[in-house]
């Protein structure tokens, strides 16, 4: 089917935020297919942020699929 949408290229998106503000929970997942990592910023603090980003950098390290952005 000429012109379709890639069936190879799915991104999964995972928002995170203090919803998600609990040790474990980017592991977690990238673990169940997590593509990308957005984080929300709307209630950031600049030590939140901080850890919030070295957890889903650490996270997406190891995984060839996993990327993160931040998004306001």
């Amino acid at each position: 089917m000429s012109g379709a949408w890639p069936s190879t290229s799915v991104e999964i998106v995972a928002t995170l935020g203090p919803a998600t503000d609990t040790p474990g929970t980017a592991a977690a997942l990238a673990a169940a297919g997590a593509s990308l990592f957005r984080i929300n910023l709307a209630h950031a603090r600049p030590d939140w942020l901080d850890a919030v980003l070295a957890e889903a950098r650490g996270a997406a390290a190891p995984l060839s699929h996993a990327r993160v952005a931040a998004a306001a």
